[in-house]
């Protein structure tokens, strides 16, 4: 059941007969919606609580009694055992014209140590949203909604972009499923879904086939099958962007005007988002980062020393023994990574470099054409956790024969964009020519 997840609303009703024109009205829209009824039965396992909610729709009194603080209590109990602590940024709509109870249930989610904090808590009753035939209207909750989510312009932004990720993934599956060869003159339903199986089965492996090439194998079939279908959402993605922005055209001038840049922290989470993975580090791979951490090193491993040689700031000469004392060695997998999938190489081939804190930036020249700088990221696996910057050197490239690179155990990954710029620069800079020239 894992594929169906995916609900966007909660509802949170003690009275079923109250919930299910809710539940009717969001489904007529195609709005996924997950509904509790407010008791201690039938909530989500701990390790399953519900993650992506954007939007909570809460009776506020689950029918348990007490006064405020008992109803808020309750409540909030209930919430925590439902929403993820990773669930993200959403907006709570209240079934309740009592502001003093909205500002109770309010504080109490804000000092919950799991609970996310709500954008917003908007009050609607019931009636107001029912029409003169008694069945309610999702229009009254939006046009109530968008009034205080235009306050919030970058949550709404957030979320058109996760819908066209889904229709962009929705889009992938379907076309998919029309390059299944499925003959139309199957006699009968079970013989037709027979067919759809085994055409649509050759289709995966061909598809997992022409990405893993030579090195597909059982264990990881469903890992390239699911890998070739990235480069296809980000297609859809890219097909769907320009209504997806307009959309949500109304934030631009919004957006243009935000003032103060981002902290140092936030750039380096951002790159380490965008740069560096950190699973499947299992197997040699194009991209794969090795760090030497510790005092026992094998003897081939990068010299902090030999690398800082020219690469630190004239005026800092005096500080290469400190800094190479700070820097951890390292290296990246560069050979390409067809190679890897056709099973040609003959030897792990590496670029040799540096991981230095931030703090020690100052120290080096980032700017000499044989160091090549990555970063800032941020990185939570080393000590201390921080801002580093990784430095690679185009004059020292190591090979390790396939048996001895195999064993090392990677701590991280470039991923593609990263590791096409590593590659091109390594490249420039082993193929420059130099050309004579009088001035």
């Amino acid at each position: 059941m894992n594929a169906l997840k995916g609900a966007r609303v909660l509802l949170l009703d003690d009275n079923p007969s109250e919930a299910l024109p809710v539940l009717t009205a969001f489904s007529r829209e195609g709005v996924p919606i997950a509904y509790f009824d407010g008791t201690s039965k039938g909530l989500p396992r701990p390790n399953q609580r519900l993650a992506g909610i954007r939007l909570a729709i809460l009776d506020m009194d689950l029918g348990e009694g007490g006064g405020d603080n008992t109803i808020a209590s309750t409540l909030v109990q209930r919430l925590s055992q439902i929403l993820s602590p990773d669930n993200g940024p959403y907006a709570i709509l209240a079934w309740t014209n009592r502001p003093e109870l909205r500002d109770r249930v309010t504080q109490d989610i804000f000092q919950h140590g799991t609970i996310p904090k709500p954008m917003f808590m908007e009050m609607l009753t019931k009636a107001e949203c029912k029409l003169a035939d008694g069945n309610f209207s999702v229009h009254r909750i939006t046009k109530h909604l968008k009034q205080a989510l235009a306050t919030i312009g970058p949550l709404e932004c957030l979320q058109e972009w996760e819908g066209a990720c889904f229709s962009a993934a929705t889009g992938v599956t379907n076309a998919l499923s029309t390059l299944v060869v499925n003959p139309a003159a199957n006699p009968n339903l079970v013989q037709w879904r027979e067919s759809w199986k085994r055409e649509a089965l050759k289709l995966l492996k061909a598809i997992a086939a022409a990405k893993a090439e030579q090195q597909l194998t059982t264990e990881n079939s469903l890992l390239s099958f699911y890998s070739a279908l990235n480069p296809l959402h980000a297609d859809g993605m890219d097909r769907n962007v320009t209504a997806t922005a307009e959309a949500v055209q109304q934030y631009a001038s919004e957006v243009m005007t935000a003032a103060g840049p981002l902290t140092a922290d936030q750039k380096s989470r951002l790159n380490t988002m965008l740069h560096l993975a950190f699973h499947d580090l299992k197997a040699l791979a194009a991209g794969n980062i090795y760090l030497f951490i510790g005092q026992r090193k094998p003897g081939w491993a990068p010299k902090p020393v030999d690398l800082l040689a020219g690469f630190i700031q004239k005026s800092k000469v005096a500080e290469t023994t400190a800094v190479a004392n700070a820097a951890t060695p390292a290296l990246v997998e560069i050979t390409a990574a067809c190679d890897h999938a056709q099973r040609k190489i003959q030897v792990g081939r590496f670029l040799e470099g540096l991981l230095l804190s931030d703090a020690h930036r100052a120290s080096v020249n980032p700017a000499v054409d044989f160091m090549k700088e990555l970063g800032p990221f941020y990185l939570t696996d080393v000590d201390p956790p921080g801002r580093y910057n990784l430095y690679f050197s185009s004059r020292r490239v190591l090979s390790l024969p396939l048996e001895q690179a195999r064993k090392l155990r990677a701590r991280a990954r470039l991923r593609n964009e990263a590791l096409a710029d590593l590659q091109a620069w390594l490249a420039y800079q082993v193929g420059r020519q130099g050309t004579m020239m009088l001035k």
